[in-house]
């Protein structure tokens, strides 16, 4: 094409110089330069066109134009024949590029992305958020679980009641849609602060008087002037030439922008003014940082909020699918280049101010082209830029941020009369964090806003790596699972649980304003139980919510992370700590005696390297955001209420704690803010990262959760490989997050083990009651040696009582151990004053016990070391001679009615021991019974022959 363009010059200036001589081109220099600086002008040309998406803009691009050969060139890579386009050069290119460089839409192929202040189109799929988010929305937004919190699409919110009302699409776009949603478009949105529209149209007017006005200096100067060139009267051509080759150029670039331009459809909105919401939408644009071919693009916030001086015209722009007809081109290509062949001989022979009129407009209609566009987006716009040192920490974490942003501005937009904090404690939105609070109307619609993000980037297809707890949150939601599971498969489930279909765990999160007010709130997350791949009833339960946990998860570390204000005067220096550095510690009891709960005698022999800490504070402050510092006195205290100086940086005087919502004991935390209560804590330096504590935060409050539904934890046995405890249930529980990824076994065992052993503890099964139900010899003798001791001094409510029974069936330590069978358990428990005689809730007594069991040896100890009565009767008023008889234990029936067991008795059926054994057909003890009752009737006649003889 420019070889075409500029033969046709060479030829026009041929013409010319047969005329005039070659000689008169340098004098004619100001007269050649018009013309000839219109044809270029490319980077100018491009942006204007690709930016161009309605008949004025055409028509502004076509008055004193600029960039002639990029306008043809373009309307040739965009709308032309194959042929055309090798005639350019251009042959191989694909549509790709040409969308990419010279078009307003975004497609499957090209897209828009915010970079270093500028939006940059290139080829590939962005990860980039665009979405609106109605402050409007009802209440099912947000409690219904496939609610979406109020966020959309634009396209799903114009189509709503409210978008209806706010936002109005122009008559001509009414019936176009985008086949789908490609990625949102940047440049006309955000990059371009697009001036009113009457703006345009005085650039319009301006253009046309422009170009009208140098055609018609054109006709004066040299028909009523009559302005010599030279000396002469210009050639009679001249004129008629300029005004009509002028013309021509015009048309053709009006022309090419057209080509250009209707190659791309446009549904444009416009906000109503007479909206009648007090209440706008807020679009939002959000892009996590990534990497697209070899360029890096940086985290990008932007936020137009619905009122004055908001966007006022929302567009989308997509590709057409059908092409244009290729003489278009033809004829705009013909007309451009024969016009501009006109303007060029003709300003040629006119006089030079014609010439030098058309460069004056030329010049200011380009200033005004690019005046239109001028205003672009500013880098402080991105709202990251205004998070000081943390937008270095915010790569993860986008939505999060944004997400406690929403809420944040969604309380501040409340009519005041509902706002739970005044104005005052409400100006500083920029210190808000997100809490949790363990077990259990804005936090939950953080959350909610949160899993309605979460929603928006899974289909925009985020990797995991985009949102920094998502790989964490799924792992955690397939440990929260399994250990579902596994607590229904081998604890001892409350029967009103055993048939449940769904389970719902409420937990309690929170939002924290700088002032120090907090509004906590429960939060659903519903199970379903499912069905295996063999079809049968087998218990596999599934979340129904997962993303409920990535929101809970990553506002709170979040949270965590953006609090991190210095804790050492000296902290701008390298190594000072922070909240990201600062040592953490998992506390594991709350009890003055950690023995009392007996952790290092459970599963696998875990023995941490314990701390025994007094911490001072307000019951609010006992939470993972809380930095201690370790006072003179040696208690650790918010860094908050220490008033005194900070000594230099010692990082073994600052921690957090994680476990106040996990940690076995008791620890309330909440209630008063204002008494600060000394506590004792018991823990343990902790290794994992933040992340992973507070995902194990969670899990351990699940499953603090889970053994409220349980009445025991099934079966403990002795450690094969240890002299420990070991719970069936701990050890699967283990397993099973060991596996989902959450934690390593030490830190999964200390998320379950304090639970599990407290609720053991509350509920009488105590160290000592398991011990002796499996028969632990030497730790029972531990236990029970080192009562009246340490254990005694230091706790008085929780020592090793060997009467105190379990509170389900009141069974004590001697009880367990007489009914198993554990016989030198049992010599120790009578030692230490074990009441042999003591019942269950059933009144069967620990002698009646294991004699229907068969514990021949339990047996004669209790009857001769405990003094167990031998007519003591269960509930039914079965004797223990009852039972061994019933079940066929000779070797039992014989050493009780060795011992004077009366085989007469009836139980409430009238039944004696030796119908029992008939009815059971134990055949050895109904001889037993039966000799028993002829030796008892032989020594009765013997007794009564001698007292007959002796009278």
């Amino acid at each position: 094409m420019l070889h075409l363009t500029y033969s046709l010059i060479a030829l026009g200036l041929a013409g010319h110089a047969a005329a005039d001589g070659w000689d008169d081109f340098t004098n004619n220099l100001a007269t050649d330069l018009a013309p000839i600086i219109s044809l270029f002008g490319e980077q100018a040309t491009k942006q204007y066109l690709s930016e161009s998406i309605t008949w004025l803009d055409y028509f502004i691009f076509s008055m004193a134009p600029i960039g002639i050969l990029t306008a043809l060139v373009s309307a040739i890579r965009v709308c032309g024949s194959s042929s055309l386009r090798a005639f350019i050069g251009r042959a191989k290119e694909g549509t790709g590029d040409v969308e990419a460089e010279l078009l307003s839409s975004t497609s499957r192929d090209v897209c828009e992305l915010y970079n270093k202040g500028g939006i940059t189109r290139i080829f590939g799929r962005p990860k980039i958020l665009e979405f609106v988010h109605d402050p409007n929305a009802p209440d099912s937004e947000f409690t219904d679980p496939v609610g979406m919190a109020g966020i959309s699409t634009f396209r799903k919110y114009a189509e709503t009641d409210h978008g209806k009302d706010e936002w109005e699409p122009f008559p001509e776009c009414r019936d176009k849609f985008p086949p789908e949603e490609y990625a949102p478009n940047l440049s006309h949105n955000v990059g371009i602060k697009r001036l009113d529209y009457m703006w345009f149209v005085m650039a319009a007017i301006l253009g046309f008087v422009l170009q009208a006005g140098v055609l018609i200096f054109a006709g004066i100067a040299t028909y009523l002037l009559r302005l010599e060139k030279e000396g002469a009267q210009p050639p009679s051509y001249a004129c008629p030439m300029s005004i009509i080759g002028t013309a021509m150029v015009c048309g053709g670039m009006f022309l090419c922008a057209f080509l250009v331009g209707e190659s791309t459809e446009e549904r444009i909105y416009a906000r109503r003014r007479d909206s009648e919401s007090s209440r706008r939408s807020t679009i939002y644009w959000l892009q996590p940082p990534q990497v697209l071919g070899d360029q890096t693009f940086e985290s990008f916030c932007y936020v137009v909020e619905g009122h004055g001086g908001s966007l006022s015209e929302y567009v989308s722009s997509w590709k057409k699918d059908n092409t244009t007809a290729s003489w278009y081109v033809w004829l705009a290509v013909s007309i451009t280049v024969v016009g501009f062949v006109l303007q060029f001989v003709g300003f040629r022979g006119t006089h030079s101010a014609i010439s030098m009129a058309q460069l004056g407009a030329t010049l200011i209609m380009t200033v005004a082209r690019a005046a239109l566009r001028t205003q672009r987006l500013d880098t402080k716009e991105n709202m990251f830029t205004h998070l000081g040192d943390l937008k270095y920490h915010i790569k993860g974490h986008e939505l999060d941020w944004l997400a406690i942003r929403m809420g944040s501005t969604q309380l501040k937009n409340r009519p005041q009369a509902s706002r739970k904090t005044d104005s005052t404690k409400i100006a500083d939105f920029e210190r808000l964090s997100w809490s949790f609070h363990g077990m259990a109307e804005l936090g939950e619609k953080n959350e909610k806003i949160k899993k309605g993000l979460c929603n928006r980037t899974l289909s925009r297809n985020f990797a995991n790596d985009m949102v920094s707890v998502r790989d964490m949150a799924e792992k955690l939601a397939l440990a929260i699972e399994s250990v579902a599971d596994v607590f229904f498969s081998t604890a001892t489930m409350k029967k009103s649980w055993l048939r449940a279909d769904v389970l719902s765990w409420a937990v309690k999160c929170g939002l924290s304003f700088s002032n120090g007010e907090r509004n906590i709130e429960e939060l659903s997350i519903h199970f379903h139980r499912e069905l295996n791949d063999f079809g049968d009833d087998g218990i596999h339960w599934r979340l129904e919510n997962r993303h409920n946990l990535e929101g809970i998860l990553g506002l709170w570390l979040w949270s965590l992370i953006s609090n991190h204000e210095p804790v050492t005067a000296d902290y701008r220096r390298p190594g000072a700590l922070d909240r990201g550095t600062t040592p953490k510690r998992r506390i594991i009891s709350f009890d003055d005696d950690l023995e009392v709960l007996g952790f290092n005698m459970w599963n696998r022999g875990s023995r941490p390297y314990t701390l025994k800490e007094t911490v001072k504070a307000a019951n609010d402050q006992c939470n993972p955001s809380t930095i201690w510092h370790q006072n003179d006195q040696g208690t650790f205290i918010p860094l908050e209420t220490d008033k005194a100086p900070l000594p230099g940086f010692d990082g073994t005087r600052y921690c957090q704690l994680f476990g106040w919502y996990t940690g076995g004991g008791h620890a309330s935390t909440s209630g008063s803010t204002e008494s600060l209560t000394p506590r004792q804590t018991w823990a343990i330096p902790a290794t994992s990262n933040t992340l992973s504590l507070c995902a194990q935060e969670m899990l351990g409050v699940f499953v603090k959760s889970i053994l409220n539904a349980t009445v025991g934890i099934g079966q403990v046995e002795l450690d094969s490989t240890n002299p420990f405890l070991k719970s069936i249930l701990v050890s699967k529980a283990v397993d099973a997050i060991v596996a989902s990824g959450v934690a390593s076994t030490d830190d999964a065992i200390w998320c379950i083990l304090p639970q599990v052993v407290v609720k053991e503890r509350l509920a009488g099964r105590t160290l000592l009651w398991h011990a002796a139900s499996i028969g632990y010899e030497k730790l029972v003798d531990f236990l029970l040696r080192d009562k009246g001791s340490d254990v005694e001094q230091n706790n008085t409510e929780f020592n090793f009582d060997v009467e105190l029974g379990d509170s389900e069936r009141g069974r004590t330590p001697l009880w367990q151990a007489a009914a198993n069978g554990h016989d030198s358990v049992v010599r120790i428990l009578l030692n230490h004053g074990a009441n042999a005689e003591a019942t269950d809730k059933d009144e069967i007594t620990a002698l009646v016990k294991a004699a229907e069991n068969g514990c021949q040896a339990v047996v004669r100890m209790l009857i001769e070391r405990g003094g167990a009565g031998l007519s003591l009767k269960s509930a039914s008023s079965r004797t223990a001679l009852h039972l061994a008889a019933a079940n066929g234990h000779a070797g039992v029936v014989h050493l009780l009615l060795e011992e004077g067991a009366d085989d007469k008795v009836t139980d409430e059926s009238n039944a004696t021991p030796l119908s029992l054994a008939i009815d059971s057909g134990h055949a050895t003890t109904i001889k037993l019974l039966n000799a028993h009752r002829a030796d008892h009737h032989r020594t009765q006649m013997s007794h009564q022959s001698t007292e007959n003889d002796e009278m």
